[in-house]
This record gives structure tokens, C-alpha cells and sequence, in this order.
């Protein structure tokens, strides 16, 4: 039988202990991270998506072209993910996760709709047999929550007398897209027609209680964000007698 020394049995008692110590790291590591994927529809309409678990946030840019995105290097566990969203898109529903040790969770496509604000797009129409031609456009376009409306003015600089007419048309609660829509004497639709000359006063010109007129909604994509359409209206004077014609009104809208 071989005896050691006590210095050696010290030694030996060490090394037997880190050897134990190791084996036992080595049967429970860390478990490896997992990933997240998806695809942004359309391409383009968010900047950023981003994970968030435990107060710890992880982001990526989707590709600008194919809208895909992938989410590395995420310690197993439940995740929020929430986008950023574009100019003139609005923000997608976060949704919740969970990613497991060395899997990757698929989001699948989220889809981005854009909020309806008109980005650019032509007004024209007769008043009163006189052309107008949009200057300046604002407005919206939203079948999904029922509302229409623009306002276009007419700014005409070169006339003799400086003439600004502006139109004004609202569908409220009542937009679905394609379709015949009545101005006036309905819930919700209205039109208001504003004619300045130089420095005279504003003439007011308004739909009441009773049917005005018809706004017709010819196209409606929107995903592509395109709408185009007619209308014509008679409106009253606000005020005293009188009232404004308006014809052959067409639209050409991007939102």
C-alpha cells in the first residue's frame, strides 16, 4: 500500500474538488439563446421592431425591401413585440411570444395600414362654370373607421383680382369605401364651400338638412393607398340668397 505524505494528500484533496466542481458546471449549462423572425407588410411601412422581456429591449430594422426581420441572440422566455412605424403608416398591434433554447419564433407577416392623411393627389372642378384646380390638399381617407374628408383650395394669383376658393367635404362615420355618397341631409356628410375676391370678405356657402349633392367613390385601395372619384354639388349661401354650383368635380388621391 502507498502512503502519501501529508503535503501530497493535500494536493490530491484540491484536485479531486475542482474536478468535482467542474463536472457539475459542465452538466448544467446555460441554455442557448433562441431568435425571432417575421416579415413587415408592406416593406417599408415600419422602422423598427423591438422585443421587450423583463424590462430589456432588443430591436432590429426591418430590410427595406422584402420587410423581412430576425431577432438574435434572445435568452429563452416570454417577449412583447412592437414596431415603430413609418410615415403615414399606423403602429401594428403588439403581440406576445415566447422563444425557446435554441428555436426561433416565427411572427409570420404583420401587416401595416397606413393612417389615411393624404400624401399628395389633384382636386379639379367648376364653379359656377369658372375651373378651379387644387393648390393645397389636406385631408384623409379611413373605410376601416368610416371617415372621409378633404379640404382643397383653389389660390389663383394671376387672375386680375385674386380669387381663393376652398372646398371642404366630410363623410363621418359613413365612409366604406366604393359607392355613392350623399352630401347633405344624411348623418355624418356635409360640404362647405368658402369664395374670397382681394380683400373682400369670405362668401359661406353650406349644405343643410336637405340632399346637396353626391360624392362618388369610383376606386378605393387601401393597400396601395389610392382612391379616385367625382362629385357635384349645389350649396346655399350661408347667409342671405344665392348659392354655388359646383360641377364636374373629379379626385386623384394618394393616402
Amino acid at each position: 500500500m502507498i502512503r502519501l505524505k501529508r503535503p501530497y494528500q493535500l494536493l490530491l484533496m484540491v484536485l479531486l474538488l475542482f474536478a468535482g466542481l467542474t463536472g457539475c458546471n459542465d452538466s448544467n449549462p446555460a441554455p442557448a439563446p433562441g431568435s425571432m423572425r417575421g416579415v413587415i407588410r408592406p416593406a417599408g411601412a415600419v422602422r423598427a421592431v423591438q422585443t421587450t422581456s423583463n424590462n430589456v429591449n432588443t430591436s432590429a430594422t426591418p430590410d427595406p425591401v422584402t420587410g423581412a426581420f430576425t431577432l438574435p441572440d434572445l435568452p429563452p422566455g416570454s417577449y412583447v413585440l412592437g414596431f415603430r412605424p413609418a410615415a403615414g403608416y399606423r403602429e401594428p398591434t403588439a403581440q406576445a411570444y415566447t422563444v425557446k433554447s435554441g428555436q426561433t419564433t416565427d411572427a409570420g407577416t404583420v401587416d401595416a395600414v397606413r393612417d389615411g392623411s393624404f400624401r399628395s393627389g389633384s382636386v379639379n372642378w367648376n364653379a359656377d362654370g369658372a375651373a378651379r384646380a387644387v393648390t393645397d390638399l389636406l385631408g384623409y381617407a379611413d373605410a376601416t373607421g368610416h371617415r372621409f374628408a378633404f379640404s382643397a383650395l383653389s389660390l389663383d394669383l394671376n387672375a386680375p383680382v385674386v380669387t381663393a376658393d376652398r372646398l371642404q367635404i366630410n363623410l363621418d362615420g359613413v365612409f366604406t369605401g366604393v359607392g355613392d355618397y350623399a352630401i347633405g341631409g344624411a348623418a355624418g356628410s356635409s360640404a362647405v364651400y368658402g369664395r374670397g375676391v382681394s380683400s373682400q370678405s369670405t362668401v359661406t356657402y353650406r349644405s343643410g338638412t336637405a340632399s346637396t349633392g353626391t360624392l362618388r367613390v369610383l376606386t378605393y385601395d387601401a393597400e396601395a393607398g389610392t382612391m379616385t372619384g367625382t362629385f357635384s354639388l349645389t350649396l346655399p349661401a350661408e347667409t342671405g340668397s344665392g348659392s354655388v354650383s359646383i360641377t364636374n368635380g373629379t379626385f386623384s388621391l394618394r393616402f
